[in-house]
């Protein structure tokens, strides 16, 4: 089965450029699928003009906490609208970061969670969270609602094992990108070892996260001397975590792809 991505922002000023040919690689390297998630509202719309020029893309549509000085007033009616008019559309990405400096108070960060949770509840969609230091106030949250029917997207997951649980109780799914590729990086490494195969997801979450090797891969650098993941390393991801899980590559790829596809590309109500 070809590999799907979970998570990735193809709408970024690094990748969009060099889309066609990035897409063009990664479907070489297996790659079919891609969760291609807003991040704040001057996205939106690019975000769907890729899904609707570029096979495979599933959009994703919501406010991430680091952008939240951004939005403007109505914004809430806005992305309904949006959603309402694209049935196939997430809500994401969304979520809490309480690692970061100058970002709004975590009160307001978690007003705007609740918003946009409770408008992928009333339709139906899929939502894809970012939790940074936050997973007890993201499960409180979520638990205020209840289990989300549609489905979650645990980004990047880097929380502790025994968050997976209550997370997974109420609909969650975990996905995990090249931070499983670092060693140095031992809680991360004993989630994706204790995650569910039927839970388990994987991304690039391209341009960010690039894997170990990056010159290998032949990355290139952004300005600031960074390596730019792009989409067709996600079979790395997926190789190291069959190496943490000591499952046969093919039995991960497989599943990450199939979980993929039935939560964000064929869900209830999409």
């Amino acid at each position: 089965m070809p590999l799907f991505d979970a998570h990735c922002h193809l709408q970024d000023a690094l990748l969009r450029p060099h889309l066609d040919g990035l897409l063009a690689d990664a479907r070489a390297a297996g790659v079919e699928g891609w969760s291609c998630c807003a991040v704040a509202e001057d996205d939106w719309d690019e975000v769907l003009a890729i899904a609707d020029t570029h096979e495979g893309v599933v959009p994703s549509l919501g406010l991430h906490p680091v952008f939240l000085r951004t939005r403007r007033a109505g914004w809430l009616a806005r992305l309904a609208a949006r959603l309402a008019a694209r049935p196939e559309a997430a809500v994401g990405e969304v979520g809490l970061d309480l690692a970061r400096e100058g970002l709004v108070p975590v009160e307001e960060q978690e007003a705007v969670l609740g918003d946009q949770v409770g408008l992928a509840r009333d339709l139906g969609r899929p939502l894809t969270l970012h939790g940074v230091h936050a997973w007890p106030r993201v499960i409180a949250l979520l638990r205020a609602f209840g289990p989300h029917p549609a489905g979650i997207v645990c980004h990047a997951f880097g929380g502790p094992p025994d968050v997976i649980g209550p997370l997974a109780a109420l609909g969650a799914s975990f996905s995990f990108p090249a931070s499983v590729t670092r060693h140095r990086a031992p809680r991360v490494r004993a989630a994706a070892r204790a995650v569910p195969l039927a839970r388990l997801l994987a991304e690039t979450d391209a341009p960010d996260f690039a894997p170990l090797g990056a010159d290998a891969a032949r990355l290139e650098r952004d300005p600031d001397g960074r390596p730019i993941n792009v989409p067709r390393t996600l079979p790395v991801v997926v190789a190291a975590l069959a190496a943490i899980r000591g499952e046969d590559p093919t039995v991960t790829g497989e599943a990450t792809a199939h979980n993929a596809r039935v939560l964000l590309a064929g869900g209830a109500g999409r």
